[in-house]
């Protein structure tokens, strides 16, 4: 980290905006996205801002406008960008991971496109079910590191394997749904509900001891997939 990022980095931590947990979040996102050289660094390296449009149209809420500019983050921009990300059920919120929002700046150039990101998942809190289990440890959501982002009339194959291409983190698909995951964890891809089921082998009975002769046995039909 550059001696302007530690200065950024020190000016957001004297904003009353800027609590624990955020910083914990903004302090990720310089060691990933500062000194990394991946596709997404290389995305927005060469804008003098970093501009972004969300929607979340399940609260009927939109963000729209820079939320970095002259080499560091606007915490009021990015506050705003995680309140947009809250939880549904109760409104918490925690500082969203700003290299997921470089990450979809990025995806925006690889599709072309300028058209909005619906965000239909950002920051949950886990459930009674999922308390306590090894998923609070894994799910990125419960970290603010990841979304489940749609392009709406995109087809989501696309933005999958543009996304995928980005090596930001996790990229991943779900048959039957519209949205795809996004996050800054690992690099990592799934697509569940589109492996191809393949039907077992049938099981031949060995075949009974000729009394005379030895007949060679007619091949066994081919067993359908189910």
């Amino acid at each position: 980290m550059g001696a302007k990022d530690l200065r950024s980095f020190a000016a957001l931590a004297q904003t009353g905006v800027a609590r624990r947990s955020f910083l914990v979040s903004l302090a990720g996102a310089f060691a990933g996205a500062v000194v990394s050289a991946s596709p997404v660094y290389a995305a927005v390296q060469g804008l003098r801002e970093r501009r972004i449009v969300l929607n979340r149209s399940q609260f009927g809420e939109k963000f729209s406008g820079v939320y970095w500019e002259d080499g560091q983050y606007i915490p009021e921009a990015i506050e705003q960008i995680s309140h947009l990300f809250r939880e549904p059920k109760n409104g918490k919120a925690i500082g969203i991971d700003p290299a997921l929002v470089d990450g979809l700046v990025a995806l925006q150039k690889r599709l072309d496109t300028d058209q909005t990101f619906d965000i239909l998942s950002g920051f949950r809190t886990p459930t009674q079910t999922e308390s306590g289990s090894r998923v609070i440890r894994t799910s990125y959501h419960f970290q603010g590191k990841a979304a489940d982002i749609r392009l709406p009339g995109r087809d989501p194959s696309r933005i999958f394997e543009a996304a995928r291409a980005l090596s930001l983190g996790g990229v991943g698909r779900y048959a039957g749904k519209s949205f795809v995951h996004m996050d800054t964890g690992e690099v990592r891809t799934w697509a569940w509900g589109y492996g191809s089921k393949q039907a077992r082998p049938a099981t031949a009975k060995p075949a009974a001891k000729p009394a005379v002769a030895v007949r060679e046995a007619p091949p066994a039909p081919k067993a359908r997939p189910r």
